[in-house]
């Protein structure tokens, strides 16, 4: 009924009861805010509180010193452990693949990632280190990559310590210069690291009889690492050379399958037998010398006459010439002692990968040398990246 005693319409009821549900939903709306606003405000409390505390135990963590004892016993290992011995103590291993027949597959398929994987899978050791296998290197640039590799590749400005490396060169280089250079990098090898573990392959495309293969055993034997024909291997397991290896070159997915079947059994075999490896000082010619006291001059560490010419003032045996091949590229001249010897092209077309390069510049140095360095523009200047020296 209304203020005059007369019952009410429905639409009026209505009109009512609409109002009344919304002044209702307000205030349960309110209600709902203040104590949902009261738990969340409670729970950043106790997140503030966890955090707090779990801020305090990390810093108390790391305020905690170190044992210096332990730390010692780790340093020691680190520097004292071969290969295997690391692995056994499941420490961290740096392992380097050089070579033309390292380079193929995919990421799921190229054996050496999944000799990493498998190192890692089964002796629970970390593997550090890199791959420098660029189809069409040889010997010397693998030994260039294997003393500055990080430096140039990863700008990590140092040079790793290997406790294996694996090469893999020999097929279609000259045999005259290939003892020289082959030596050089193997004795590189065990210079930087004697109880570093070493592996020669001779390659599947390759034929293992030939001049680069006897010298690859020899000098392997030498300096006491492990030599591996594959293409003994392939025979033993009857594999067709047309499949294995595509263009009759680099390994396919079954060739790099072979790879990684023989060289992983040959590191358990190993390591199950504890065996210790040699550690040859001694170089094995009396050139591999020239291959000591590694050091890089980056092209920013060199004097500049002008934009596009630089020099240094060197007194080591073997002096080279890193640049990249770019898009960008134009003429490199080198000049040693005011005498041009080198003319270098190292442009490419534009939808090529820039890739980085090594030249000779001599490895017959005496006493003190200048080296020039030119381009024809300052762009190209800055393709060059510096100068690897090496020898007494």
């Amino acid at each position: 009924m209304n203020e005059f005693g007369e019952p009410m319409s429905i639409k009026t009821k209505r009109r009512i009861t609409l109002v009344v549900f919304l002044i209702l939903a307000v205030i349960f709306s309110v209600v709902l805010y203040n104590i949902a606003t009261d738990y969340h405000e409670k729970e950043n409390e106790k997140s503030d509180e966890l955090a707090l505390l779990d801020s305090e135990l990390h810093t108390d963590i790391g305020n905690q010193e170190s044992d210096p004892e332990k730390d010692k016993e780790l340093a020691e290992k680190m520097k004292n452990y071969n290969f295997y011995q690391k692995l056994k103590e499941r420490l961290d291993v740096n392992i380097l693949f050089l070579g033309n027949e390292s380079a193929a597959g995919t990421k799921a398929s190229n054996w050496p990632i999944i000799l990493k994987d498998e190192l890692l899978y089964t002796y629970r050791s970390n593997v550090k280190g890199a791959t420098y296998a660029i189809s069409g290197t040889d010997t010397f640039f693998g030994y260039h990559m294997m003393n500055v590799g990080d430096y140039l590749m990863n700008s990590l400005k140092r040079r790793l310590v290997y406790d294996l490396v694996v090469i893999s060169y020999g097929k279609g280089e000259d045999p005259e210069t290939f003892e020289f250079f082959y030596d050089g990098l193997v004795r590189s090898v065990k210079h930087q690291n004697p109880k570093c573990e070493l592996i020669c392959i001779i390659e599947a495309s390759s034929d293992g009889k030939n001049e680069n293969g006897e010298k690859i055993r020899e000098i392997c034997e030498y300096y006491g690492g492990i030599c591996l024909d594959m293409n003994e291997y392939f025979a033993q397991k009857r594999a067709n050379l047309k499949t294995a290896l595509k263009n009759g070159n680099v390994p396919t997915d079954e060739g790099n399958k072979l790879y990684f079947s023989l060289i992983d059994s040959v590191i358990a075999d190993n390591y199950n037998s504890e065996r210790i490896i040699p550690e040859i000082t001694e170089p094995r010619i009396e050139s591999s010398e020239k291959f000591e006291n590694y050091r890089f001059v980056d092209i920013a560490d060199m004097k500049k006459v002008s934009d596009t010419v630089y020099e240094i003032t060197v007194s080591e045996s073997i002096a080279s010439l890193f640049f990249y091949n770019s898009y960008s590229g134009d003429r490199i001249n080198v000049y040693l002692n005011g005498k041009k010897i080198i003319t270098q092209n190292n442009k490419q077309s534009n939808n090529s990968v820039r890739q980085i390069d090594v030249i000779l510049i001599s490895s017959e140095l005496e006493g003190t040398n200048k080296i020039r360095i030119e381009t024809r523009n300052e762009t190209n200047m800055s393709n060059i990246l510096g100068v690897a020296l090496s020898g007494k």
